[in-house]
């Protein structure tokens, strides 16, 4: 509930506006790491971000504050419950840096260490909350949806890198950005 949370938060993302805007002018930016870039050229690609989505662009501290008001640890039931009732909200100034960056044609997408059997939800919530999304294309990557797809996310992002020039990686802790973390 910190003034400074979302003064970060907005800070953070109004930075990343900014490099978007050199990302877009530069056809040989790249953010993807070179062993999952397996030295594809990227610049005929159309651009796409990848955001992790717990904590990145969805606010889940209801969730936490639930755990501590009622003495618990965070378990598989009580976090699906939460995950079902599609109550997260937006991280300040992430919707806002999502949008704009779809409209300068950048397709977003969300690869997620929620499971497969959380992917509707994880959608739904996004969907509501005025995330883009890119129809037809499914673009909310989850955990054991295809093979190979665990939580290291180093398929998913080679998996959008080969048909995206990934611009900007976004994430809570090193393993949105790398593998082996």
């Amino acid at each position: 509930t910190a003034a400074e949370y979302e003064a970060t938060t907005r800070s953070v993302f109004g930075a990343a506006s900014q490099a978007l805007d050199r990302a877009l002018a530069d056809p040989a930016w790249d953010a993807l790491p070179p062993d999952e870039r397996g030295g594809q050229r990227v610049g005929a690609l159309p651009p796409a971000i990848i955001v992790d989505a717990d904590e990145t662009v969805i606010d889940n501290s209801p969730y936490q504050a639930r755990l501590i008001e009622r003495n618990e640890q965070f378990d598989v039931a009580t976090w699906t419950e939460w995950v079902e009732a599609r109550k997260a909200t937006a991280v300040p100034g992430a919707l806002e840096f999502l949008r704009g960056a779809a409209q300068r044609g950048v397709t977003v997408f969300y690869v997620t260490n929620r499971g497969a059997e959380a992917k509707r939800a994880t959608y739904d919530n996004l969907r509501a909350l005025g995330f883009p999304m890119s129809e037809p294309e499914d673009t909310v990557l989850t955990i054991d949806e295809s093979q190979g797809w665990t939580s290291a996310k180093g398929t998913r992002r080679q998996f959008v890198g080969e048909r995206y020039r990934v611009l900007m990686l976004m994430g809570d802790n090193l393993g949105d950005f790398v593998d082996g973390s």
